[in-house]
């Protein structure tokens, strides 16, 4: 799987943030082939054309976010990294997952109603009994207006403000299959 925006593999993790959780994403060059390649040199009557036979690397691209056990593993790591610098809050760190941790200082600024540097977060966070849900939905074009805008502009880009949603009623669903795959086959035969 890969975003038109950059995350790729089944944790849709950017480069930068797997090589933060430790995955390899770079170039490897594995040999050489042998090529022509052909130019001018020369000026006026004596241009000509020369072809030169030339030895040219051949690379293969190693990225570890298609590889499923090393990307859930990083995945994992990652949202317990960013649950503890959200002060513990899981839902926090499900939508940071998602949207990244300068897009996270700039919603809590924005609903804080004063500018929180990434390195102040888990104090902050600490000292406010906010929820994600609550960050998400008490916010309109009147009240909070700053979070309502900031939200709208992100979910004009990637939707990325959602996602804590999608995953909570992934894990519903995963729940409802657990308990009855009778149950959840019914479900599923309703929206087909």
């Amino acid at each position: 799987a890969k975003s038109p925006t950059g995350p790729a593999g089944i944790a849709q993790m950017t480069r930068s943030s797997a090589k933060e959780s430790g995955l390899s994403v770079r170039k490897v060059r594995i040999g050489s082939k042998t090529v022509k390649k052909t130019k001018w040199v020369g000026k006026g009557k004596n241009r000509r054309k020369v072809v030169q036979t030339v030895r040219e690397p051949i690379y293969r691209i190693v990225d570890e976010r298609f590889t499923p056990a090393r990307a859930i593993s990083a995945m994992a790591r990652r949202v317990s990294n960013r649950r503890a610098w959200l002060g513990g809050k899981v839902d926090f760190a499900i939508a940071e997952y998602h949207m990244g941790a300068g897009r996270m200082a700039g919603l809590l600024s924005a609903y804080l109603g004063r500018p929180i540097r990434v390195s102040e977060v888990t104090a902050e966070m600490e000292r406010t009994a906010l929820t994600y849900p609550e960050l998400f939905w008490t916010n309109t074009p009147y009240f909070r207006p700053e979070v309502y805008r900031a939200l709208d502009q992100l979910n004009q880009v990637d939707y990325s403000p959602t996602y804590y949603f999608r995953v909570r009623q992934a894990m519903r669903l995963l729940e409802v299959y657990r308990n009855s795959p009778q149950e959840y086959a019914r479900l599923a035969s309703l929206y087909q």
